[in-house]
């Protein structure tokens, strides 16, 4: 609705220049089109928050080295865009215009972990974490250790919370109860309270 307005964007973007003239970075916002998204947040070396100043739309940057060409490029996503595995046409890249979906980014985070993260973590697979706040299976990829990002939300979680019943893993330490999960289960089971109830 806000951009039938162009010209009150127009006439915002005008009065906002001072200000973002004292920002060393801006980036042309994918929502309006100006050149008024500036940095608010850099949650990991590949992973920026930006704000834009006009419309007030959050997106994150990803650096992301594109599956079919192999080119680095920078992804922007904004953040009220829900990554669905083969259902997103919208990210293309830059340079081969191949498009790119979530389980691309999933991939290529979770195979390069290692020389990207330097990560020393346990022995989670890491294709199988899912996202204790939106609660998609296996969304998140552990960006360094103990320290997740869930490719379908967007949330930063710390540390996992494990079903003590069927073993399965939450980003966010809190987001499971795990001392009653073995009786009363998680999103995934019910627990051996359901279990024996059933036979």
């Amino acid at each position: 609705m806000l951009l039938e307005h162009k010209p009150y964007l127009q006439i915002k973007y005008d009065n906002l220049q001072d200000e973002l003239k004292s920002y060393e970075t801006k980036e042309t916002c994918n929502v309006c089109s100006f050149k008024s998204s500036v940095k608010t947040n850099i949650y990991h070396k590949l992973i920026t928050e930006f704000t834009c100043k006009v419309c007030e739309t959050m997106q994150l940057q990803i650096k992301y080295n594109c599956h079919n060409c192999k080119t680095d490029i920078l992804l922007k996503i904004p953040s009220s865009i829900k990554l669905e595995p083969q259902e997103l046409n919208t990210l293309i890249c830059t340079k081969c215009d191949d498009e790119i979906v979530a389980d691309d980014i999933h991939t290529y985070l979770a195979n390069n972990q290692k020389t990207i993260y330097a990560t020393d973590s346990d022995n989670l697979d890491q294709e199988w974490v899912s996202c204790g706040y939106c609660e998609k299976e296996g969304s998140c990829v552990e960006l360094e250790k103990d320290y997740y990002f869930c490719l379908n939300c967007f949330a930063f979680a710390s540390g996992i919370s494990k079903c003590q019943y069927c073993n399965h893993s939450f980003t966010g330490k809190d987001t499971l109860d795990e001392e009653d999960s073995y009786v009363f289960g998680c999103r995934f089971c019910e627990g051996y309270l359901g279990n024996n109830c059933h036979n």
